[in-house]
């Protein structure tokens, strides 16, 4: 007789139908390569560019207004996108975006090798690239309940942000590598030229959704009514609403970990950049164990599913307050990363298969403006806090905001118990 194979098989550690969403789906294959090449891309530009600014200048408040241009374009015009979003090819605004975006990177890169950059243009390109993105993500959002079925979106959702994730912790690296021995107009021309590869593998998808041919030919005053259209949908699902105001409360009590944590390495624990680089990993790998495990597990109970996250959360944002010691931060960085997707992403994935196709654009650039709007208001203000009580304390404020929002998401039954198989899905099935 033979043996089976007793082996290394990834089956082993990941079921089968979570890799074979993949293997078996050449539209989604397309598009989530695509994505990953442009990860990586975005990883190199990211750190490059603030490498760069900073360089040029020395000014951390230069390096700050990049930030604040990065989230303009989703607060000012990204519901008027959304709108576009509905009306029009998802598929092909996509390519669009990605074209846009490569060329305004791309020139960036040629204004730094030929030498004529000025901080101007830099801003001037990052609200292209910015606005560009505002329409991206939720011709994203929407297209892919067309490319999956609905009991998949989860788990291409978890492969999106996997890949992201690997995409920076090994992008980081390789990206600095390059800054320092070709220049940080190498890695930006890089990330331009990713943006090409993803135009191109968006290009042989095959799209199933249908947009109205009529929503195209609405008036320029119908713009406004279409985006109201919008938000009564979320005013209309108090639940979902519920969720998204807590969400948004968790992810403004982020801010410590996105803000303070080099003054938390230097005044706490008087450690160097070497200390920072691995609580930064700690919190990556969280994120990215976090987007496999719910891939995997492909959750139906959301609302349970949340409430765990933001008792993680908080014990994480805890640990790292009362961490007498590094090893310890690291394990709340950890903690952390992982409840970050878990929270975010099986609500995400429940948005595109409850909110109705030919909405789906108007309500993603509607939570991505919350999110323009809410992020940089939360940086500034833990930032004025970080110098008023120290860093720890922040992390404590933190954590506590996380129990009152874990508190809030158990007792009200209608979001404890809340499963996306009581609900009406919109999403197409191919």
């Amino acid at each position: 007789m033979k043996q089976k194979n007793k082996g290394f098989t990834l089956q082993k550690f990941i079921p089968g139908n979570y890799l074979n969403l993949v293997k078996d789906n050449s539209n989604f294959r397309k598009l989530w390569i695509g994505l990953t090449a442009s990860y990586f891309g975005d990883s190199f530009y990211e750190l490059a560019i603030v490498w760069f600014a900073y360089s040029i200048t020395g000014s951390g408040m230069q390096v700050g207004f990049i930030l604040v241009a990065t989230f303009l374009p989703s607060v000012l015009v990204g519901p008027f996108l959304g709108v576009i979003v509905d009306r029009f090819d998802r598929r092909r605004l996509m390519q669009l975006a990605q074209l846009i975006q490569g060329l305004s990177v791309g020139v960036l890169a040629l204004s730094i090798a030929m030498g004529f950059f000025h901080m101007w243009l830099l801003y001037v390109l990052t609200i292209i690239q910015s606005t560009a993105s505002a329409l991206f993500l939720p011709a994203q959002n929407a297209l892919v309940p067309h490319l999956v079925k609905r009991e998949q979106i989860i788990q291409a959702n978890s492969f999106f942000t996997s890949s992201r994730q690997v995409a920076t912790l090994f992008g980081a690296v390789l990206g600095g590598g390059i800054v320092a021995w070709a220049g940080a107009s190498v890695a930006i021309a890089f990330n331009a030229l990713t943006f090409v590869l993803a135009l191109l593998f968006i290009q042989f998808i095959h799209d199933t959704s249908k947009i109205d041919t009529d929503n195209a030919k609405k008036s320029q005053a119908g713009i406004l009514a279409d985006i109201q259209e919008g938000i009564r949908w979320l005013r209309n699902q108090p639940t979902m609403m519920s969720l998204l105001v807590l969400a948004t409360i968790g992810n403004m009590a982020l801010g410590p970990i996105n803000v303070l944590v080099p003054m938390l390495i230097q005044e706490v624990f008087h450690a160097n950049a070497t200390a920072l680089g691995l609580f930064d990993g700690a919190l990556g790998l969280g994120v990215l164990l976090g987007g496999l495990g719910i891939g995997i597990l492909n959750p139906k109970r959301i609302g349970l599913v949340f409430g765990i996250a933001l008792s993680i959360e908080a014990i994480g944002m805890f640990l790292i307050f009362i961490a007498p010691v590094l090893p310890i931060a690291y394990a709340g960085s950890f903690m952390v990363g992982i409840a970050i997707v878990s929270k975010g992403l099986p609500l995400s994935s429940a948005f595109q298969i409850m909110v109705p196709s030919d909405l789906r654009g108007r309500v993603s650039s509607i939570n991505n403006m919350i999110a323009g709007v809410t992020i940089p208001i939360s940086y500034g203000l833990i930032g004025l806090f970080g110098d008023m009580i120290g860093a720890a304390y922040c992390f404590l404020l933190s954590s506590i905001l996380f129990v009152i929002c874990m508190v809030i998401a158990f007792l009200k039954s209608r979001l404890r118990e809340f499963k996306l198989e009581k609900h009406e899905t919109t999403a197409e099935v191919n």
